[in-house]
């Protein structure tokens, strides 16, 4: 795994810290640093260690440091040499909103996707989806036919399916523990779903990332 939160992890660097960290990279994390607290931020300051999501929020990360070393007026004025002119607080979301991703404005459907987003290793029925959302089931399927053209189910899988392969390519889990994390009860039936999603088995995307890891000196 080639991070940087990962290696100052290994290093000692970071342990009981609360850092930021890229969203795709989150779930690998999570599982690789347990004692490292991984926040949904754009940028996060716990004492001296700083850390930030990516290349755009280390700016907001950087005015946010020069505002409080030297006030607004500064930090202002930092921005404005930058071109920066929309400085963003360590608490913007990282990803865009479902809504703004789709053109979709409804409310329910977004609210239907970060749910399943966040049950991925525990995954719900439609029923207990649609109950969490506050509509019916059959509302649930006419919403996701409607504006994503796809049932509930299957996007769900797919939510699923890019979970396993991100932890796939950037940790060093089994293809079975990656598997029971993404809410696979069998491990048959997670590989069919995967060569049918991305045209290549859990077991070689994982043989792939050992031979560039290898590749790479690590």
């Amino acid at each position: 795994m080639r991070h940087g939160a990962y290696t100052l992890a290994l290093a000692g660097l970071i342990a009981g810290k609360r850092i930021s960290t890229h969203w795709e990279y989150k779930t690998a994390l999570v599982e690789a640093l347990p004692r490292v607290s991984i926040e949904d931020k754009i940028y996060s300051v716990d004492g001296r260690v700083f850390s930030c999501a990516g290349g755009a929020s280390s700016m907001d990360l950087m005015l946010h440091l020069i505002h409080e070393d030297y006030g607004q007026e500064i930090s202002d004025w930092v921005a404005e040499q930058m071109v920066y002119t929309a400085p963003r607080d360590h608490s913007h979301s990282q990803r865009i909103p479902v809504q703004d991703r789709t053109g979709v404005r409804d409310r329910k459907l977004a609210l239907a996707v970060e749910t399943m987003r966040n049950n991925a290793e525990e995954p719900l029925s439609p029923d207990e989806v649609a109950e969490a959302v506050g509509v019916s089931t059959r509302q649930l399927e006419r919403l996701f036919a409607k504006h994503l053209g796809t049932s509930p189910a299957k996007y769900y899988l797919s939510l699923r399916l890019e979970r396993a392969r991100q932890v796939l390519r950037q940790t060093e889990l089994s293809v079975a523990e990656v598997s029971v994390l993404c809410g696979f009860v069998s491990p048959s039936h997670f590989s069919r779903s995967y060569k049918t999603a991305f045209g290549v088995t859990p077991s070689k995307e994982a043989g792939g990332r050992k031979l560039l890891w290898a590749a790479e000196g690590g």
